[in-house]
């Protein structure tokens, strides 16, 4: 481990052993040179007063060689153990007397020392070099041993030693005091905060330690994970709102991109609806041709007929023939047409008693040529089974609804159109989510359309009725087809039950209450308009026929003509109305067009109605009535959808002439 990585009280404890061991070492060091200093120093004092006490006797020894004062200096030196030897010596370094203490063995390390004995009573031992006014009798060597010094060295470094040692111990001691009741409280302090960076809780606290510096810190550190934990739930709600927000912003965000793609398809289907209307106008006028003029040639055909020889002839049966599917192919038309008008909006719902067998029978056809040969159409239909809706809104239902089934089978498989009396239990309604039959014992007809396709996933199931809604690309669907449908269904009284299956199929059952099919009463019958034989006046009045279109002039004037009525027509509307005031009004009826260049229909006829207040007013058009709501504050104005029914026009103009 190294010493920056270990804990705090480790390096502490373990700097204050490293200079209590050098403190050691060099107070060992120092006493030992001190102590072996002073020793020295103590041994030459003791040798000099020692050579002083035996100056006289070994005076007495060199000048007499008296082994009585040799037996007593050996006494003297006895006393001394630290003496190892003793050697006197004359000039002529001849012993005189020696002294061996056997319990010290000599050692290159003992001290020797040599003073010379001098005559003299009062000189001192050691006289000067310079001094020679005393005669030296000799010589007296000491051998000191330095025993004493290495055993009191060694009492020394033990005592060091033992004082090291219980150093150490106190570190020890105070290293576990320290860890136990100093640390403790850090320890415990470091563990809170490594558990609060694991789990990022806020419930442990630390506590406070033995000290009041532990205590302040312990405190301090409380202070700060309470203001920390509150900063913390601050954040988390302040990080939660602005996510929240984004969350907001982002569904904002796309609830406004949503918005703007449905109102960009809306316009679309506005502009669709408008340009609709528009070729409807005028393709009804090229309808009100062609059915006028077929209808003409009906006429002229009945007339041939009537005649002799003729009336089996196969050249007038095969234009018979050939006319019918002419006005037969004008009728498929105008149904088109109104179909489109429904589609924006422009034609009035007219609900009808109707054979729903014989109408999908007739749809067959169309709905067969809308198919890939790859897809087999099958129906399966009973008599009798008639709901009270608009033609044309059924026959919009039924072939958006096989359209719909076509895209899902992607070229291949089967669609099947049944229709069946039927009384359902209580479903509920997939698209208004009602109960279709809420405890009522009505009497249901249930059609069908049915396929094998992929079937619908139940999250898509959910939004299928939505507006906008659509799993095809954006250029094959609009998303408005189901929910159309939902809204033609539900106006007339019905409603739809949806069952898919992934990967099986899917079928759209529709619930119409069941109506019965009225026979048509001779009240009915009588109230058919009647065509008059040619050269008939049903009034002397003319009847005026403004239009921009000169082939439905043509086909108005021959035509009223041949039902005995005269006739004036006009391409212009103020030639119309000079025509209309200088004649004082004097007309049966005005039939005019609404969208005429200059001057349009609605404001020819209010002018003349000024003119003329009593003035029997009828207005064509292209569009729907409800396009022009204006017309609408004209009083008694009879109001026609081009290519306009020729047996109820008649009808008004008869009702017109019975009242002049």
């Amino acid at each position: 481990m190294q010493l920056n990585n270990a804990p705090l009280h480790f390096k502490i404890s373990s700097l204050t052993a490293l200079f209590l061991l050098l403190f050691s070492l060099s107070t060992l060091t120092v006493s030992h040179g001190i102590i072996k200093k002073t020793l020295v120093s103590e041994l030459q004092e003791d040798t000099k007063q020692l050579l002083n006490a035996l100056e006289e006797k070994a005076e007495f020894i060199l000048l007499f060689e008296s082994a009585t004062h040799a037996s007593e200096l050996n006494e003297i030196l006895r006393q001394f153990s630290y003496i190892q030897s003793s050697t006197i010596r004359n000039n002529d370094n001849t012993a005189i007397s020696s002294y061996t203490n056997p319990q010290l063995e000599p050692s290159d390390s003992d001290l020797i020392i040599t003073a010379p004995i001098y005559r003299s009573e009062n000189a001192t031992i050691f006289p000067s070099e310079d001094s020679d006014s005393y005669r030296q009798l000799g010589t007296m060597t000491l051998r000191v041993s330095i025993y004493r010094l290495q055993t009191t060295q060694q009492t020394m470094i033990k005592g060091i030693g033992l004082l090291c040692l219980f150093f150490l111990t106190i570190i020890v001691i105070s290293y576990f005091v320290m860890s136990k009741r100093l640390l403790k409280p850090l320890r415990d302090m470091v563990s809170i905060m490594n558990k609060f960076v694991v789990d990022s809780k806020f419930n442990e606290k630390a506590n406070t330690g033995s000290t009041q510096e532990f205590t302040e810190i312990a405190v301090a550190y409380n202070k700060m994970m309470a203001h920390l934990e509150k900063m913390t739930i601050n954040l988390d709600r302040t990080n939660q709102e602005l996510k929240n927000e984004i969350e907001e912003k982002e569904a904002s965000y796309k609830q406004q991109q949503k918005l703007e793609e449905q109102l960009s398809q809306a316009q679309k289907l506005e502009a669709i609806g408008r340009m609709t209307a528009a070729i409807a106008h005028d393709f009804n006028n090229i309808l009100g041709g062609i059915l006028g003029f077929s209808r003409l040639s009906m006429d002229e055909i009945k007339t041939l007929k009537a005649t002799p020889n003729l009336e089996e002839n196969p050249s007038v049966l095969e234009l018979e023939d050939s006319i019918n599917e002419i006005h037969l192919g004008g009728e498929r038309a105008q149904a088109i047409i109104r179909q489109l008008l429904v589609f924006s909006r422009k034609a009035e719902a007219k609900p009808v008693a109707l054979d729903t067998h014989k109408t999908i029978k007739q749809l067959y056809p169309f709905l067969k040529t809308s198919l890939p040969s790859s897809i087999q159409l099958d129906i399966h239909s009973t008599a009798d089974n008639a709901i009270l809706i608009d033609p044309t809104h059924f026959e919009q239902i039924i072939v958006n609804l096989v359209i719909n089934a076509r895209d899902a089978l992607s070229n291949n498989g089967n669609i099947t159109i049944t229709t069946e009396e039927f009384l359902p239990p209580k479903l509920t309604c997939s698209s208004c989510k009602s109960e279709i039959n809420s405890g009522i014992s009505e009497t249901f007809v249930k059609i069908s359309i049915i396929d094998n396709g992929p079937g619908i996933s139940p999250e898509n199931l959910a939004q299928i009725f939505d507006p906008f809604f659509t799993t095809k690309d954006k250029d094959k669907g609009t998303g408005m087809g189901l929910s159309i449908i939902h809204g033609l269904v539900h106006k007339h009284n019905g409603h739809i039950f949806v069952d898919s299956t992934p990967d099986k199929g899917t079928s759209f059952s529709l619930f119409f209450p069941k109506q019965a099919l009225v026979a048509e009463t001779d009240a009915q019958k009588s109230t058919k308009v009647t065509q008059h034989e040619p050269g008939t006046i049903v009034s002397k009045l003319p009847v005026m026929i403004v239009d921009d279109n000169e082939q439905l002039l043509k086909f108005m004037r021959l035509f009223l003509k041949n039902n005995g009525y005269e006739v004036e027509t006009y391409t212009s509307p103020s030639k119309a109305l000079t025509s209309f005031i200088s004649n004082n009004g004097q007309y049966l009826a005005v039939v005019s067009d609404y969208i005429m260049p200059k001057i349009s229909g609605a404001d020819l006829c209010k002018a003349m109605l000024r003119f003329k207040a009593s003035t029997n007013v009828i207005i064509c058009s292209g569009y729907n009535e409800e396009l022009h709501d204006e017309n609408k504050k004209i009083n008694d104005v009879v109001y026609m959808v081009k290519p306009i029914n020729h047996d109820e026009l008649l009808g008004h103009l008869i009702e017109f002439a019975s009242k002049t």
